[in-house]
């Protein structure tokens, strides 16, 4: 479009700029819309959801109170032979109680029997059977697993074979001891319900144009639905991919949580997309989902958008015509004049034959443009040069750091019953963590490790820097005035805002007495030789180099023989994995917990692995220190108490 006349240009920019700003109204008008209305269309799939379970309750409510009351009364209906009349009339009153089964078993006399009410062909039929379950199979197959728990609820749905109807039952398990008669007298009652019934009660209630409404059991099984090929044939889980396109944790929150909605892509709408709202029904577990087919949601939404389509074109064409009209006319003296300028500056032999020609101009272009490809070619190679000459000197820088604490592995301290092991795992090159270890005098050990703010090299330089404070400040001194001493040298000068979360402890060896201060840094952990965690995450103070003047409380544990102290940075606790999960604090605990009773070395190394299998393929997010200090000295007190 570069060739074309600036008026056309500009009114061609104007024109696009108002389509693009109409659109985003439109977009957004069309968004609040949609969602008003499928905000409404929740709200009404809410009310007939509560107007069915309302329905559907009733029933099953009703089933659990007559099975009650007959488990209560069954010694005296027994005992006068009552129950084929009673059973009888509630099957009858209930038209959607299909049967009542009684099983009675006395420990005196051989008098048991199965009591069974059944609707045949409409009219109740009573029947005593001996050395049987139940005169249904579908029946027997429920009960067994409910007889074996003896625990009262409602069965999976089944398809009886009677009378190929679908039913679900409710058993309770009573027992009873007889006053007249020396004994027990126990067996169950169970009160089988039509769920076809329960299907033409849900189908009664009009959702919409479209919409329909179905009964999932709590294992995901369809138990009523309006295309009955699908009953007890299809389940949640097992939706086919025309149906459900999500992920499977939305089919989780569809069973679990108490309502919400999901989009689908159901049979009986030919796979059109729909809104499926789910409640869950109490006491069954059972969920009710409401079915609205979009289309009929977004009905009046496609006539506003159509209509606010036709106003934008006739807006655009409007606009786009008024405003190609003014800048005609603003530009034309304004090309007059560069035409004018352009025949000012070039010579009369190139005006005969000059001619607008874009390869040319293209010719000229390449030509600056290999002149800048030579400069950036000749700048790239000194690029190279000095990216070199950094990658040499982090090296150099790498070992520096190195050098100042001590190297990962073992450490033993002779004759002093402490043994150490340490790792260190920069993800750079240069890393901003610290851990130190030494001892102070002939008693005390000081033990440290912190973690700087920030990566690379001013990280690294600063970490340098608080350990020679940290070590200059150590002797004679307790880890809270350390801590005090070495935060207000690190606040002077600290333009760029660096700080150190730090952890710093002194211990007695020869009474096993640590005094500790926690500075911001991640808690550390004493696992005790019992197995026994305890963990040291008690605050005393903000991290170093943030507010010079700041003090820093401490708290005292004593350490036990065989006791072990994990110091860690949070390069460990951070890390994710390729889920964007943490690994975080209680994993750490579970393995330290696990592998309680070996060796520093050993226990470091198997912390790894885990983080390293947890990680899988991704990168170090963090640098990542461990130390693991372990107590053995004999003479240690037996006071274990945490104070502080």
């Amino acid at each position: 479009m570069s060739d074309k006349p600036a008026a056309y240009q500009l009114g061609m920019y104007i024109s696009v700029f108002f389509i693009i700003v109409f659109g985003i109204f439109t977009y957004g008008s069309f968004s609040y819309n949609r969602d008003l209305i499928r905000k409404n269309a929740e709200n009404s799939a809410i009310t007939t959801s509560t107007r069915i379970i309302g329905s559907v309750n009733e029933k099953i409510v009703t089933i659990q109170e007559i099975t009650n009351n007959l488990s209560h009364q069954i010694p005296h209906l027994y005992r006068f032979e009552q129950l084929s009349g009673l059973l009888g009339n509630i099957v009858d009153r209930y038209e959607y109680i299909t049967s009542i089964s009684i099983m009675v078993k006395k420990t005196v006399e051989r008098n048991n029997g199965l009591f069974i009410t059944d609707k045949n062909e409409g009219e109740p039929y009573f029947s005593r059977i001996y050395g049987r379950d139940c005169v249904c199979a579908g029946m027997n197959k429920v009960l067994a697993p409910m007889l074996e728990a003896g625990i009262p609820g409602w069965s999976d749905p089944y398809l009886c074979p009677r009378d190929s109807d679908l039913m679900v039952l409710y058993f309770l398990p009573f027992t009873h001891q007889l006053s007249d008669d020396p004994g027990m007298m126990e067996g169950y009652v169970a009160c089988e319900i039509s769920l076809d019934f329960m299907n033409k009660l849900i189908l009664q209630t009009k959702i919409g144009q479209e919409g329909f409404a179905f009964l999932i059991s709590a294992k995901g099984t369809f138990i009523t639905h309006p295309m009955k090929e699908l009953v007890l044939n299809r389940n949640l889980y097992a939706l086919p991919p025309a149906v459900f396109k999500g992920e499977k944790e939305e089919l989780d929150r569809f069973m679990n949580e108490d309502f919400g909605s999901i989009t689908v892509y159901p049979d009986l709408l030919k796979h059109a997309p729909a809104l499926a709202y789910h409640m869950k029904m109490p006491y069954t577990g059972w969920v009710l989902a409401t079915t609205i087919p979009y289309r009929e949601l977004n009905k009046d939404l496609y006539w506003l958008l159509i209509r606010m389509s036709i106003i934008l074109v006739l807006v655009i064409t409007a606009i786009f015509a008024t405003i190609f009209y003014i800048t005609s006319r603003i530009m034309k003296p304004l090309s007059r004049v560069a035409q004018e300028i352009h025949s000012f500056s070039t010579d009369y032999a190139e005006k005969e034959g000059q001619i607008r020609n874009e390869a040319e101009a293209l010719s000229n272009s390449l030509k600056r443009l290999q002149k800048t490809y030579e400069k950036f070619r000749v700048n790239e190679a000194e690029s190279q040069i000095k990216s070199e000459r950094y990658a040499q000197e982090l090296l150099i820088a790498s070992e520096i750091q190195k050098s100042i604490i001590p190297p990962e592995g073992n450490w033993e301290l002779n004759d002093k019953g402490v043994s150490v092991y340490s790792v260190f795992r920069p993800a750079n090159m240069v890393s901003g963590d610290l851990y130190d270890f030494f001892m102070v005098d002939d008693k005390n050990m000081l033990i440290t490790i912190g973690d700087v703010s920030g990566s690379g090299v001013p990280a690294a330089l600063f970490m340098g820097v608080a350990h020679t404070f940290i070590k200059s400040f150590s002797v004679g001194n307790s880890p809270g005035i350390i801590a005090k001493k070495a935060n207000r040298v690190l606040c002077r000068n600290n333009h760029n805002q660096f700080f150190i979360t730090l952890f710093l402890a002194i211990l007695n060896i020869e009474e096993g007495t640590m005094r500790f201060c926690n500075a911001g840094h991640t808690p550390a952990y004493v696992l005790r030789k019992s197995g026994k965690i305890e963990i040291l995450d008690k605050p005393h103070g903000l991290p170093l180099g943030l507010y010079p003047e700041r003090n820093y409380d401490e708290s005292v544990i004593h350490m036990k023989p065989g006791d072990k102290l994990v110091l860690y940075t949070d390069g460990i606790t951070d890390q994710t994995n390729q889920e964007g999960n943490r690994f975080g604090e209680e994993h750490l605990r579970n393995i330290i917990r696990i592998h309680k009773n070996d060796m520093p070395e050993e226990l470091a190394q198997k912390l790894l692995r885990h983080v390293d299998h947890f990680r899988g393929n991704g990168p170090d997010i963090d640098d990542l220190s461990l130390m693991i200090v372990k107590y053995d000295f004999a003479g240690k007190a037996d006071d274990v108490s945490l104070t502080g």
